[in-house]
């Protein structure tokens, strides 16, 4: 999952702060901020404190340039025939 660690805070309705200085071992989240943070991303309190899952904070120009770099292969998926622009290389 990649989410910018301001959204993540907006959707807890926490501060970014507060989840920097949890994801920097400088503050423990109380159980209520364990359950907004697993709301927020989908899964229950349970899961988010037994498993290890893999999220990234990005920031959002990292999250723009993703979706950049991913429209050209949506585009390609979506019309495998259709051209994309690019010179065909022809001898």
């Amino acid at each position: 999952m990649r989410i910018t660690q301001e959204a993540l805070a907006h959707d807890a309705g926490t501060s970014s702060s507060y989840l920097s200085a949890i994801e920097n071992g400088r503050s423990s989240p109380t159980l209520k901020a364990m359950e907004r943070l697993a709301k927020a991303l989908g899964v229950n309190a349970v899961y988010l404190l037994s498993r290890r899952i893999s999220i990234s904070i990005v920031s959002d120009d990292e999250l723009e340039i993703g979706a950049i770099l991913a429209r050209p292969a949506v585009t390609l998926r979506r019309h495998p025939h259709k051209p994309t622009g690019r010179p065909s290389k022809t001898k």
